[in-house]
C-alpha cells in the first residue's frame, strides 16, 4: 500500500507565522515612521512648501519693484499674492517685530518674510485654556487680553489662537490691532460681539453674530474708529429680529474683506453724530435679499474703491438723514 503524503500541522503553523511576519514587515515598510507612504507624504509636503515659498518670493519681488525701493507693506504683499495665488487664498499680517507673515488658507502653512527672505514657521502650540496672546503673554479670554492694554492710545496687537464665543468691550483711548489669525468669533450672549469706544483694527478672520433680539454684531460709540482688513463681519437672525451688522456712531474704514447682512441692514449710521464711512481697495459691503438697506442713514461717506452691493430694498438710503452729504469716488 502506497503511503499518502501531506502537509503536517507543524509545517502549516510555521508557514502562517512566516506569512504574518512578512505581512508585518510589509505594513511597517508602508506605514511606519520611515515607511513608503510617510516618505511620499513628506515629499508631497516639501513640494508644496517649495511652491508656496516661491510664490511668496515672487510676490515680494513684484511688490518691491512696484514700490521702487520703498519698504514692502502688508497691503503691497497681499495685493501681489492675490494676483499670483488667488484672492482669499492667503492672509498677510504684520508681526510684532514689523516683519510680515503669510498664511496659506488651504494648507495652513505659515511663512515669515523679512526683507525678501522667506522662512517656514511651524504651527503655534496653544496651551490648554488659552485663547489669545499679546507678544509672548497668554490670556484665557479675549476680554482679559483687551483689559491688559493701557488706555493711552498705544497701538497693541492681540493674536487670537482659537475659535471663540465671546462678547467684548474696547474702552476709550485703547488702540488695538486684533489679528483673528484665520479664526472666528461668535457671540456668547445677546449683546454685540464688540462694543467699541476706542480704536480697533480687525484683520484676517470672521466675526459672526447670531441673535434672537435686535442686536448689532458690532456697535461703535462716538469718537471710535473701526478698521477692517481681510476680514468678514456678518449678522444672522431668524428673520423676525432684523437689525444691522454694524451700528456706527464713529468712523469706519474698510479696505478689504466683506461686511455682509443676509437678512438685515448692513451698516446703520446715525445723523446725530459725526459718523463717517470710508470704503476702498477690494472691500465689499453687501446687503440682504430682503427689504433692507445696505447702508442706512449715512452721514458722510467716501469711496476710493470697493463695492456697495444692494440686493434688497436699496443700496443706500439717506431719507431719514436730512443733513447728510456724500463724497463719491465710485461705487
Amino acid at each position: 500500500m502506497k503511503e499518502k503524503k501531506g502537509i503536517t500541522l507543524i509545517a502549516l503553523v510555521v508557514t502562517i507565522v512566516v506569512l504574518l511576519i512578512l505581512a508585518g514587515v510589509s505594513i511597517s515598510m508602508l506605514t511606519g515612521e520611515s515607511g513608503i507612504i510617510k516618505q511620499a507624504m513628506d515629499a508631497k509636503d516639501k513640494t508644496i512648501i517649495g511652491q508656496e515659498q516661491e510664490q511668496v518670493e515672487m510676490a515680494y519681488v513684484s511688490a518691491a519693484t512696484t514700490k521702487l525701493g520703498d519698504e514692502v507693506t502688508e497691503t503691497n504683499l497681499q495685493n501681489e499674492l492675490d494676483i499670483i495665488v488667488g484672492e482669499t487664498k492667503t492672509n498677510v499680517t504684520t508681526n510684532d517685530d514689523e516683519t510680515l507673515n503669510v498664511l496659506f488658507a488651504d494648507t495652513q502653512h505659515n511663512y515669515n518674510v523679512n526683507k525678501g527672505e522667506v522662512f517656514r514657521i511651524e504651527s503655534e502650540e496653544v496651551p490648554k485654556g488659552i485663547v489669545a496672546r499679546i507678544g509672548t503673554v497668554y490670556y484665557g479670554t479675549l476680554q482679559s487680553a483687551i483689559d491688559a492694554i493701557t488706555n493711552d492710545n498705544t497701538e497693541t496687537t492681540i493674536v487670537l489662537l482659537v475659535d471663540i464665543s465671546e462678547n467684548v468691550t474696547v474702552a476709550e483711548n485703547q488702540n488695538i490691532i486684533l489679528n483673528l489669525n484665520n479664526h472666528t468669533i461668535t457671540n456668547l450672549s445677546e449683546t454685540p460681539i464688540i462694543t467699541l469706544s476706542g480704536t480697533l483694527t480687525i484683520k484676517n478672520g470672521i466675526i459672526t453674530g447670531t441673535y434672537t433680539n435686535r442686536v448689532a454684531t458690532i456697535c461703535t460709540n462716538v469718537s471710535s474708529e473701526l478698521n477692517l482688513s481681510h476680514s468678514i463681519i456678518d449678522r444672522n437672525s431668524d428673520g423676525a429680529y432684523n437689525w444691522e451688522t454694524i451700528e456706527l456712531h464713529g468712523v469706519l474704514n474698510i479696505d478689504s474683506g466683506k461686511i455682509n447682512s443676509p437678512n438685515s441692514n448692513t451698516i446703520c449710521t446715525y445723523p446725530n453724530y459725526e459718523s463717517s464711512i470710508n470704503i476702498g481697495g477690494t472691500a465689499e459691503v453687501i446687503g440682504s435679499s430682503a427689504n433692507y438697506v445696505t447702508i442706512f442713514n449715512c452721514h458722510k461717506m467716501t469711496m476710493t474703491g470697493g463695492k456697495i452691493i444692494g440686493t434688497g430694498n436699496s443700496a443706500i438710503d439717506n431719507e431719514a438723514a436730512r443733513r447728510t452729504y456724500y463724497e463719491w469716488g465710485h461705487y
